[in-house]
């Protein structure tokens, strides 16, 4: 009897260690590029925000983010201020997902964002102006160059002349 409860809780055990392994284990930024054309919003939204998590090391995955720019599938997302007493669950489209990923990204997402002004679509422009702004951190930055590749393609040299000054 002794030896059933024994071979059972290793079972169960190893069963646990075998799905944290699975589930748990981080993603390489190539799989999570592939979970982007999921059909399901909410599996799109959390490669997105994994690849967000990942800061500059998921800068090959900026084009593919940037393709994300339009997506309007929306998730919930349970938030709370600091001023809120309760959790609240807030609706967010996976485009500003994206965009908010492509600037915790930063600096090595700059130029395929600058290449993105090209887009013929207004709502992937306006995403990307979003994005470089948060990413430049100067003031008014996004009214001064608004959608325009040549004034961020010439802040961005001026901004890789700083930091390699420093």
């Amino acid at each position: 009897m002794r030896r059933w409860r024994l071979w059972f809780l290793l079972g169960v055990g190893g069963f646990g260690l075998v799905m944290a392994i699975i589930f748990g284990r981080e993603r390489s930024v190539e799989e999570l590029i592939a979970q982007l054309q999921a059909p399901s919003a909410h599996d799109r939204a959390d490669a997105v925000r994994r690849l967000g998590g990942m800061g500059a090391k998921a800068a090959p995955a900026a084009p593919a983010l940037i393709g994300r720019l339009n997506d309007e599938g929306t998730v919930l997302i349970r938030t709370k201020m600091a001023w809120e007493k309760e959790w609240r669950d807030v609706p967010y489209s996976v485009g500003s997902l994206a965009r908010d990923s492509l600037t915790m990204i930063g600096k090595p997402a700059v130029p395929a964002l600058i290449e993105a002004l090209r887009s013929g679509d207004a709502k992937v422009r306006r995403e990307v102006v979003s994005a470089l702004g948060g990413i430049s951190q100067e003031p008014d930055v996004r009214q001064r160059f608004g959608d325009s590749p040549e004034k961020w393609a010439e802040w961005w040299k001026r901004s890789e002349g700083k930091s390699e000054k420093k």
